[in-house]
Order: structure tokens, then sequence, then C-alpha cells
């Protein structure tokens, strides 16, 4: 089993937008929105929003968000980088 160890920061950055929050599978970290259904407030409809896949012979971090046919690529214009945080703040131009 590999123990992760998730950094304040990202915690922070997710607290702040309110109704964000994040799951850890391997080497995958996904991004989650958590918001009332506009139908119905009582529900709520979570949404798959960006994936950060980490590799470790590289120590880079990918994003990957997805498209119209529900494929996850990288945006045009990302490049992966040694931390996620500069990785987040690219979610909002994309």
């Amino acid at each position: 089993m590999m123990r992760v160890k998730v950094k304040p920061e990202l915690l922070r950055w997710a607290r702040e937008r309110g109704g964000c929050y994040f799951s850890i599978a391997g080497n995958t970290v996904s991004l989650f929105t958590k918001k009332p259904w506009a139908e119905d407030k009582s529900f709520t409809v979570e949404t798959e929003v960006a994936r950060f896949r980490y590799h470790k012979e590289q120590r880079v971090w990918e994003l990957f968000c997805e498209d119209r046919s529900g494929r996850w690529c990288r945006p045009k214009g990302t490049r992966p980088d040694r931390s996620i945080m500069p990785l987040l703040a690219k979610l909002k131009d994309t």
C-alpha cells in the first residue's frame, strides 16, 4: 500500500473554493466539484473536473481534462510540472 501525503496548500486550495474535493488513487489525484442539483436542491451533483497524474521516474505532475468526447487529455498549452499547484492555477484557463 502506498502512503500519500497531501500538501496543506492543496487542501487549502479546495477549501477556499468550497464544494471542491480530491480523490487519490495510486499516482492519480482527481479533482471533483460538488454542487446542488438545479432541479432539486436537496440532491447534489458530483463532477470530476480534472485529473493530475504523477510520473515518479521524472518526478513531475501532468494535468488532464475531459474533452467533449469524454476522453481525458492534456489541455493545450499545459506542460508537466514538478508541483501540482501551477497546474491547478491553469484550470481557470481551460
